[in-house]
């Protein structure tokens, strides 16, 4: 009787199964790096690209276990440091025991995406200068939400998230592409001359810009960006302040979402744009005032939109002038438009019928017209 000898496993094929999915839980590593030894630097490769640090105990094992292991350093890309503050308090302020792993991880060079959130958030410049390795950033997240302050007797009054930029920051930054700051205070210093930034991606997610303006912080170099999102719960805050970075980027943005959180009466803040931006695909506004008057400005000042999204309450458009903008033909390059359920004021639903008029409008232009699978 033959005998048949088990089939020896190729270790080549290890990279090739890790990278079949892209949903392999941290657990599910630990166990593959010990399978055998062909597994475990693809697996480390994975495990430490950007590990996520939730506390200050975290920051401080994970200090610890790099510097027993430095070889994990070269896998390090990206991180995502966010501790909160379970630790003692004086003054109001927590004391944290942890600076020297935190400067340990700051140290790390070749980051290429920071993220620094709970304590790290407040005044968030004093870590951005700790960064040994600055220039090879190009994502970095500043996120002032989510930061625990501790219950009962350990409870203390937390300072609030900030961020001051300067023309020091700035130029530590030579390659940063991605910036998004969330839920914080903003300072920005006037700079005394032009960057070389070339910011590509920009987000804006409940900044309160205390000083400063908003196109300062790419003075000079707004050109390049593409992409620019603004989320805010009052309008008045940063009208002004986008309307000047629009102004400065109409050659390159591809992509613009302006959302407001309660529903405004104020119309949309590019309406008196002198120069059209004729580089814009894609459009989301979402709480502000949208007349039929001012989807006919949306068509002048974008005229090669591909992508249109008009939600909230303060949509002022019924469907006959939902169809008979589409009729007009005023935007040729549109492909998807996403519109509410209904429109004010006061704010009134639509039936499946009038839906179907707008579609039925929509593919005479060859326009699929979407409206939210949730309720508004």
């Amino acid at each position: 009787m033959a005998v048949h000898r088990p089939t020896r496993f190729i270790d080549d094929l290890v990279p090739l199964i890790l990278a079949s999915s892209e949903h392999w839980w941290p657990s599910d590593f630990v166990h593959l790096a010990v399978v055998s030894r062909a597994w475990l630097i693809p697996v480390q490769r994975r495990l430490y690209a950007a590990p996520t640090l939730a506390s200050f105990r975290a920051c401080r094992l994970f200090a610890r276990t790099l510097d027993r292991n430095p070889s994990l350093l070269p896998f390090i890309h990206g991180m995502d440091i966010c501790p909160v503050a379970m630790c003692e308090v004086a003054d109001g302020w927590p004391m944290c025991h942890d600076t020297n792993s935190l400067r340990r991880l700051l140290n790390i060079h070749g980051l290429t995406s920071l993220r620094l959130g709970g304590e790290l958030a407040v005044a968030a410049e004093r870590f951005l200068r700790s960064l040994a390795s600055a220039h090879t950033i190009t994502e970095l997240h500043i996120d002032g939400s989510k930061r625990d302050t501790g219950t009962g007797q350990r409870r203390y009054i937390s300072p609030s998230a900030s961020l001051e930029w300067d023309h020091t920051t700035t130029f530590r930054f030579p390659n940063l592409r991605k910036f998004t700051l969330s839920h914080l205070e903003l300072n920005i210093e006037p700079p005394s001359v032009s960057y070389c930034l070339k910011l590509e991606e920009v987000t804006m997610d409940r900044v309160d810009i205390v000083s400063g303006w908003l196109h300062h912080l790419a003075h000079g170099s707004w050109h390049h960006l593409r992409t620019l999102t603004i989320k805010n719960t009052d309008p008045c805050d940063l009208e002004e302040q986008v309307k000047l970075v629009l102004e400065c980027c109409t050659d390159s943005l591809t992509s613009l979402r302006y959302e407001i959180d309660h529903d405004s009466v104020r119309d949309i803040v590019f309406e008196s744009m002198i120069v059209p931006c004729s580089t814009l695909r894609e459009l989301r506004i979402s709480g502000v005032h949208v007349s039929a008057f001012k989807l006919s400005d949306l068509a002048l000042f974008f005229p090669s939109l591909v992508t249109l999204s008009v939600f909230g309450r303060s949509v002022h458009v019924a469907p006959s002038e939902w169809v008979m903008f589409l009729h007009s033909g005023a935007l040729p390059t549109l492909r998807d438009l996403h519109i509410p359920n209904g429109h004010g004021p006061p704010f009134t639903r639509w039936t499946e019928g009038m839906h179907r008029s707008i579609q039925d409008a929509g593919a005479l232009k060859n326009v699929r017209v979407h409206k939210p699978s949730h309720r508004l």
